[in-house]
């Protein structure tokens, strides 16, 4: 009898394969059956990067390019081993993360306080949140000549733009996640009559705990980028400075490096964030919430702390508390604006770079349109654009700049061509998302009914992906906006442009004209921001009232 079970376990475990089999060789065989496709899958993630280093081994072997404008990847590395090994590189990045904790810990501290604040008060909301949203639109980099003048280029310019850089999105998606709590939670402990800090302590902080991670990784990425970009623009140390001072010397060698470098950091930071998010909170689902923060309906509050910041400004600039050649008053500001020259050089330098703003910004809208279409559409090509392409983001777009001056001059194709990268990211993503989430009941409804392909892309596709793709133009726009500014800050006043004069002025201490420069740049920057916000609500205003 025995023998018979064994044998009928026998011819079981023949017949059914891997019943009765041990775990073990269950998973092994799995992981066997798998391996080819997850080669294929892995080939087709490295073709696009591998393909690309070996165009570049080609072109520096067969010299297409000098090598001072393209150092092959043997001199490249060499170049990193030689800066690991004089320890210049781990000094320069070494002190560019000391200022990224320094300035962090300022960002996040201030954030929390003020997304708590305008989040759980309405009166913080009502008196500071108009104020703050429209500071909220303005870019750090935008700042920078302003600051340059008021602080000088030493540390604590830096610890103010990266502060800045972390509160804005750090206290929006805080305020937003507090809003969110569940309004149930709220009148439990309005009805348990729980006191201030305790309703704080165990309502709000623990309901807006996931925005406080998705505020905190948006936060320290924009703190890294601003970081390097006020490098770039004033400093005398530092990764960014270092990149600086390679071009100046046409050592690209260096410049690959640092550029490198800088995407891996950014990459390593946000791994950090990630991580220390899922240590604190295992297995929460991370919120979407967004920096851009919805305009709110601007009350007579609103207004009181732009006006008393005016009136301090009147009284320091009339009591000499602050020296006119930092901070200018009223009448010198006026007479700025009513100067001939003056209103002929910023009118002249806007209309200059809105022309390159439209024609480096259609370049990278279509490119952008296309890749992310093509990511979106296709698994393949996801796999073999998506890991280049996110790889590309980590990198702070300024730290492309030295690269593209030594590739293409300093003139206006090297300020084209950085425009259309900044508009193309943003373009990418919001063509990929909305092609990838296309309604899969729509698509099987168009394969059973035997549409073609590009009648599928057209009459399905197409218009499914239409919202995201219209958020990717807003945002592309906007993008290539202030960078257009960014470029003409950092290639220099060559060709003109409103940057241009903003940075020429600087040079000559003409605080009046860099005060009217960067105002213009900033008001036309938020003008563009609520007229696209409003397009868009219009263009889409079936979503609302669905």
């Amino acid at each position: 009898m025995a023998k018979q079970i064994q044998a009928a376990l026998s011819v079981a475990g023949t017949v059914g394969g891997t019943v009765g089999a041990p775990p073990r060789r269950v998973h092994a065989q799995a992981f066997v059956a798998a391996l080819p496709r997850r080669l294929a899958a892995a080939a087709q993630y490295l073709s696009l990067p591998l393909c690309v280093l070996l165009l570049w081994w080609r072109a520096s072997a067969h010299a297409w390019l000098p090598a001072n404008i393209l150092p092959g990847p043997q001199t490249v590395f060499e170049a990193f081993l030689s800066l690991l090994a004089d320890g210049e590189l781990a000094a320069q990045l070494g002190v560019s993360l000391w200022r990224v904790v320094k300035g962090a810990t300022v960002g996040i501290a201030l954030g929390l306080t003020l997304g708590v604040a305008l989040g759980a008060s309405k009166r913080a909301e009502r008196w500071l949140g108009p104020s703050f949203r429209t500071l909220a639109q303005i870019p750090s980099i935008v700042l920078i000549p302003l600051f340059m003048m008021l602080l000088g280029i030493d540390d604590s310019l830096k610890l103010f733009i990266m502060a800045k850089a972390c509160v804005i999105p750090l206290t929006l998606v805080v305020s937003e996640g507090i809003r969110a709590i569940p309004h149930a939670h709220i009148e439990l402990a309005q009805a348990l009559r729980l006191r201030r800090g305790t309703y704080l302590r165990r309502v709000v902080l623990p309901g807006a705990l996931p925005a406080v991670f998705t505020g905190l990784r948006q936060g320290v990425a924009h703190v890294w980028v601003a970081l390097v970009s006020v490098e770039l623009l004033a400093s005398a140390d530092g990764i960014g400075y270092l990149m600086t001072w390679s071009r100046q010397i046409f050592q690209l060698d260096i410049v690959l490096v640092c550029i490198a470098v800088i995407g891996a950091t950014g990459f390593t930071l946000d791994l950090l964030m990630r991580g220390l998010e899922a240590l604190v909170q295992p297995g929460t689902r991370r919120g979407s919430a967004s920096a851009a923060g919805a305009p709110a309906k601007m009350q007579w509050q609103g207004c009181a702390l732009p006006a008393a910041l005016l009136f301090l400004w009147w009284l320091a600039t009339r009591e000499h508390w602050v020296s006119p050649l930092v901070l200018v008053p009223f009448g010198q500001l006026l007479d700025a604006l009513l100067d001939h020259d003056v209103r002929a050089s910023l009118v002249g330098g806007v209309l200059s770079t809105f022309g390159r703003l439209l024609v480096g910004a259609s370049a990278g809208i279509v490119v952008g349109l296309v890749l992310g279409a093509a990511m979106g559409l296709s698994k393949h090509a996801e796999r073999i654009i998506g890991p280049s392409f996110h790889g590309f983001r980590q990198v702070a777009i300024l730290a492309w700049v030295p690269l593209l001056t030594a590739w293409f001059g300093t003139g206006d194709l090297c300020k084209l061509v950085f425009i259309a990268i900044a508009a193309a990211k943003p373009m990418v993503m919001g063509a990929y998302e909305g092609t990838r989430h296309a309604p899969h009941q729509f698509i099987e409804v168009g394969r059973v009914v035997g549409l073609s392909r590009w009648r599928r892309l057209t009459r399905i596709y197409l218009p499914a992906a239409l919202p995201s793709i219209v958020t990717g133009l807003q945002l592309s726009l906007i993008f290539a906006w202030f960078a257009a500014i960014g470029a003409e800050y950092v290639i220099g006043v060559i060709s003109g442009g409103i940057g241009s004069v903003v940075i020429a002025a600087q040079e000559q201490f003409r605080t009046d004209v860099v005060l009217l420069g960067v105002t213009l740049i900033s008001l036309i920057g938020i003008a563009m921001n609520r007229l696209l916000r409003r397009g868009q609500r219009r263009l889409f205003r079936w979503q609302s009232a669905g």
